[in-house]
């Protein structure tokens, strides 16, 4: 039960993760 539950906590950082880097990217690309 917990490791369900840490597995997809983690995979909600992940995608959070990926998401805050790529906007950090396309906003770079703006400069």
């Amino acid at each position: 039960m917990i490791s369900v539950l840490v597995r997809q906590l983690g995979e909600h950082v992940g995608l959070f993760s990926m998401s805050v880097m790529a906007e950090g990217y396309r906003s770079g690309n703006a400069w």
